[in-house]
């Protein structure tokens, strides 16, 4: 009877315990939960006019877009596609805590001791250098059309004697410079990219892939790329600067340095900053998980003047600037700028990126016309030569705002010299936004 009495005590007690244990898992589910709702109800109370801003543009833009011969069912699943993402920007944008929400996430990553985060978006090489990470990379039937379209606008052309060039830059993840732990899922563009230079040269158009061009002849990998960013260094940038100049005086007779100053080291002002730098891909993992890195930046000692006009955002915002290299070319901001999550010092040459540049050189205004259709990579390089022409137009060739045309751009005015430039990871197609 003791025993029985005892064996009740003691399943009471379990059943007691057990009873507590739930109503405490209950208790953090419910508060958990509304402490969820209430974070959700202010970040939209206060995200409700960017939300509302963002929706109207999706809506404006797809209302430009010509509609005829288009599945109309299609239409409106890319309009819902595309006022989703832009609200999810918006909200991420805005997102109140979100920086120190991304270091505790970064932190406990790093903690953990992982090289990767956020579901293998990027991982770190055995360097430290942050890569691109897939686990498979799905194969790209139309990389012959992007070609094609490249030939296309070489033909529209053809009859003012205009230079063609298509120019691929190295990617950050080089196939024997790049160290990588056993068994890592890297996402490699080389594959898409052999692809399309082959075709390109098939259909006759001059390619110049600086992925082969020897830069690291020059200087070494670590020398070559950010650790935080996908993008090369300043330096980096200057030497295939070099070997895109040296190329079209050998192909086209056309030199972007006649006076031999602009492409000359020893014409700069060298100078690294330590512990500045904070690229794309560390602004996406946070400064929990990387950490900052140097930046080296070229200041010119030469004199040079510009009148450049920027359209800087889709709304077509245009930035007037004049004045000599420093002042016209450069966006001396980044040195002001105490968030590293707004922006980095990268965009220190031509802001980065905008949608369209439009520079003229006031010394020398006889020299070539050359339009870039590039993407960010291009923006220091472009900076470099831009003393040797006369007049530059700078497109983002990713540019799908409708306030700009490539092929309209292209056909309406008489150029020298078209560069196209590519960076591995953006061969798709909205880079070949034209001719289609």
């Amino acid at each position: 009877m003791n025993a029985e009495r005892e064996e009740k005590r003691n399943n009471v007690k379990k059943n007691n315990a057990i009873e507590m244990y739930m109503l405490r898992k209950y208790i953090f589910a419910a508060v958990f939960i509304m402490l969820l709702f209430c974070f959700f109800g202010v970040n939209l109370y206060m995200n409700g006019v960017p939300i509302a801003d963002q929706v109207e543009k999706a809506v404006e833009y797809y209302d430009r877009q010509d509609r005829e011969g288009k599945n109309e069912i299609l239409y409106w699943a890319d309009l819902g596609s595309s006022i989703v993402s832009k609200c999810e920007g918006a909200v991420n944008d805005n997102l109140i805590f979100s920086k120190e929400l991304l270091w505790l996430n970064g932190f406990y990553a790093r903690l953990q001791g992982k090289h990767e985060i956020n579901d293998f978006k990027y991982f770190k090489d055995s360097e430290g250098y942050m890569q691109y990470a897939a686990f498979y990379r799905e194969e790209d039937d139309n990389v012959f059309e992007y070609a094609a379209r490249v030939r296309k606008l070489k033909d529209s052309v053809a009859a003012n004697d205009t230079k063609v060039i298509y120019v691929i830059t190295p990617s950050k993840y080089t196939p024997g410079k790049t160290k990588l732990p056993a068994g890592t899922p890297i996402n490699d563009p080389n594959p898409v990219t052999d692809e399309l230079i082959m075709n390109l040269n098939r259909l006759g158009i001059d390619t110049l892939d600086l992925r082969n061009a020897g830069i690291f002849d020059w200087m070494t990998y670590e020398d070559a790329f950010f650790k935080t960013d996908h993008h090369w260094t300043i330096p980096a940038a200057f030497v295939c600067a070099n070997v895109l100049n040296n190329t079209l005086k050998q192909r086209f007779d056309i030199d972007l340095d006649p006076d031999g100053i602009t492409l000359d080291m020893k014409n700069y002002r060298v100078e690294k900053y330590d512990n500045v730098m904070f690229g794309s891909m560390g602004r996406g993992s946070g400064l929990g998980f990387v950490d900052k890195e140097p930046f080296t930046a070229m200041w010119p000692k030469y004199e040079c003047h510009f009148d450049r006009v920027s359209m800087r955002n889709v709304e077509g915002y245009e930035e007037h600037k004049y004045g000599d290299f420093t002042e016209a070319l450069m966006h001396t901001d980044v040195f002001l700028n105490k968030d590293v999550y707004s922006d980095s010092y990268y965009s220190l040459y031509l802001n980065g990126l905008n949608y369209y540049d439009h520079i003229e050189n006031l010394d020398y205004p006889d020299r070539p016309k050359v339009l870039y259709i590039r993407d960010s990579y291009f923006s220091p390089v472009i900076s470099f030569l831009a003393a040797g022409c006369g007049e530059i137009d700078a497109v983002w060739s990713l540019e799908d705002t409708g306030l700009l045309d490539i092929g309209q751009v292209v056909s309406g005015d008489t150029y020298d010299l078209i560069v196209l430039e590519t960076y591995p990871y953006n061969i798709n197609d909205e880079a070949f936004n034209y001719f289609r």
